[in-house]
Formats: structure tokens, C-alpha cells, sequence
């Protein structure tokens, strides 16, 4: 596991796993008892450091330090867009349930995208 004070933490959709980050950038799911299924290498899509996590029906969204939030989908280990035009680190991720609309918010300034468009609205 990492070290706890190296990691941030998110369900997934099924709220049956954790997933886990940590400062190297591999990213571990975990059955919700505890048992480790399997990681994945965040280094091919960001160097930067990751703040927050949101899994959605659409992916997982990392927010960085760059200022961007990347969209993974982590069954194909591929990335799906980068949501750029914050003005400080992305700290907080959240979505409108139902709605193709997510949440990001920096230390600057709040944002709200049309995911299915890929536009800040």
C-alpha cells in the first residue's frame, strides 16, 4: 500500500473498490476488504503531481498541480481529454449526477465543463 500521507483515495462507481494514488504516480485498485487488484502507471499520461480523483461513468478524473484535469479511462489505460484554463492547481473534482456536467475547482477559480462536448461552459 502507500504510505498514507503520500496518497489521495476515491470509490469507484460500484463504491466495491478504492483506488489509491500516490506522489510516483501509480495508481492501485483495491477491493473495498482491502485486497490489491491491480495498478496502473500514471507517468505516461502527466508528470505532474495528482491532487484529487473522480471516478464517473465517463472515466477517472485526475486534477494536477499543472492546472489541468486529465480524463483516463483506466479499462483501456488510455487518455480521453485534458481540461486546461485553470490559473492555480486543480484540488477538487466533482460531477452533476445525471448530467454530463462536471466541477473543477482550483485555488483561483471554479470551473464548469460539458463533458460530453469537452467544453467549459
Amino acid at each position: 500500500m502507500h504510505k498514507k500521507q503520500d496518497q489521495i483515495q476515491c470509490l469507484d462507481l460500484s463504491q466495491t473498490n478504492i483506488l489509491t494514488c500516490s506522489l510516483d504516480l501509480e495508481l492501485k485498485v483495491w477491493t473495498i476488504d482491502g485486497k490489491f487488484q491491480k495498478k496502473y502507471d500514471l507517468k505516461s499520461f502527466t508528470n505532474e503531481t495528482i491532487i484529487s480523483m473522480k471516478m464517473t461513468q465517463s472515466g477517472l478524473f485526475l486534477g494536477c498541480k499543472d492546472m489541468s484535469v486529465y480524463l483516463i479511462d483506466v479499462l483501456k489505460g488510455k487518455l480521453c481529454v485534458v481540461y486546461e484554463g485553470h490559473w492555480s492547481r486543480v484540488n477538487l473534482i466533482s460531477e452533476v449526477p445525471y448530467k454530463d456536467i462536471l466541477i473543477t475547482v482550483s485555488e483561483s477559480n471554479i470551473k464548469v465543463w460539458d463533458i460530453e462536448k469537452d467544453l467549459c461552459i
